[in-house]
C-alpha cells in the first residue's frame, strides 16, 4: 500500500468521510479522539485544543482528501454562513514550521487551492475555515507561557491591518507588555509595557504592507492599515478579556502536553462589521 493509500485508509477508519468538522470537535468524548489521532500534526492539533477547551475559533474543518461527503459538507458550510471566500491553512505531518496557507480564496476556486496544497504530499491535511478578514485584524497577539518564567506571561502583539503571520514568521512587533501570572484581576498599574514601537519603524511597517497590496486593494477592502499613522497602544479592556479565558487556555495547554516545556498562543481580535472587535484563536506553538 503506498504512503498516500494507507494515508487516507487510516483516517477513513476514525473519520468516515475524510472530514473533521467544529461540530464534531466540541463533543467532548470525540476531541480526545481527534487530538490523539492528529498526534502527528501539531498545528491542527492546538487548533482543535483550543476548540475544546470552548474558546472562540473560527468556524471550519479539516480535510484529508476530495470525495462527495466532503463536497456536500463544504457545501451547506458555505450556505450555512453565506461565505463569498475562505482561509485555506495547511499542514504536513510532524512539521512545525513553514506551512502553506491561502488567504481570501473564492468559493469557486476552493478545489483548485486545495489540490495545489495537497500537492505538498501525501501526508498533508487542510483546514477550511470562514476568511480571516485579515485587513480587518487589529490585534495580533501572542502571549507567552513559559514555566522557566513561571512569575510573567507576555504578550507581544502587532497593530491594525496586519496579521498573526506577520507577527509569527515576520516579526512585525509592535508591542510588548509583561503580566505578572499571579494576578486574580489586570489593572493598569500592575502592567509592565516593555516595548513600544516607534512611529518612524511604524510607517516602515506599513510601507511593506503597501507594497506587497497596493493601496487599491487595501482601499478596496477597506484595510485598517489605511486608518493609523501611528500604533494605537493596546488597550487593558483587551488585555482583561483574554486573562477572563487564561483557565481555558491553561486547559488547551494541558491537552498538549506543553504545561511542562511551555508554548506561545496565537490569537487575534478581528472589527466585525458592527465595529466591535471579536478575538479568535489560531493555534498553540511549543516555546523554540
Amino acid at each position: 500500500m503506498n504512503q498516500m493509500a494507507h494515508n487516507s485508509c487510516s483516517h477513513q477508519l476514525l473519520f468516515p468521510g475524510g472530514i473533521i468538522s467544529k461540530s464534531i470537535v466540541e463533543e467532548k468524548s470525540q476531541a480526545y479522539l481527534i487530538l490523539l489521532a492528529l498526534k502527528s500534526y501539531p498545528k491542527f492539533r492546538s487548533a482543535i485544543s483550543l476548540c475544546a477547551a470552548r474558546l472562540p475559533t473560527t468556524d471550519g474543518m479539516i480535510i484529508f482528501e476530495i470525495n462527495e461527503n466532503v463536497n456536500q459538507t463544504l457545501q451547506g458550510f458555505i450556505r450555512k454562513h453565506n461565505l463569498e471566500k475562505v482561509l485555506l491553512r495547511s499542514e504536513r505531518m510532524g512539521r512545525r514550521l513553514g506551512y502553506p496557507s491561502k488567504q481570501e480564496v473564492p468559493i469557486n476556486k476552493i478545489h483548485f487551492e486545495v489540490r495545489n496544497l495537497m500537492a505538498q504530499g501525501p501526508d498533508t491535511i487542510i483546514a477550511i475555515q470562514t476568511a480571516g478578514k485579515i485587513f480587518k485584524n487589529f490585534y495580533n497577539i501572542n502571549m507567552e507561557i513559559n514555566p522557566y518564567n513561571p512569575l510573567s506571561i507576555v504578550f507581544e502583539i502587532s497593530g491594525p491591518g496586519f496579521t498573526a503571520t506577520d507577527l509569527n514568521r515576520f516579526g512585525i512587533l509592535h508591542e510588548r507588555i509583561t503580566v505578572p501570572s499571579y494576578a486574580i484581576e489586570l489593572y493598569e498599574n500592575i502592567l509592565k509595557r516593555e516595548y513600544l514601537v516607534e512611529e518612524k519603524t511604524y510607517l516602515s511597517h506599513k510601507q511593506i504592507k503597501l507594497d506587497r497590496w497596493g493601496i487599491e486593494k487595501l482601499k478596496k477592502e477597506k484595510s485598517l492599515l489605511l486608518d493609523y499613522m501611528k500604533y494605537p497602544i493596546i488597550p487593558l479592556s483587551i488585555l482583561q478579556r483574554l486573562w477572563l479565558d487564561l483557565p481555558q487556555i491553561k486547559k488547551a495547554i494541558e491537552w498538549l502536553d506543553l504545561s511542562d516545556s511551555g508554548c506561545i498562543v496565537s490569537l487575534s481580535f478581528i472589527q466585525q462589521e458592527n465595529g466591535l472587535l471579536e478575538h479568535f484563536y489560531w493555534d498553540i506553538h511549543p516555546l523554540k
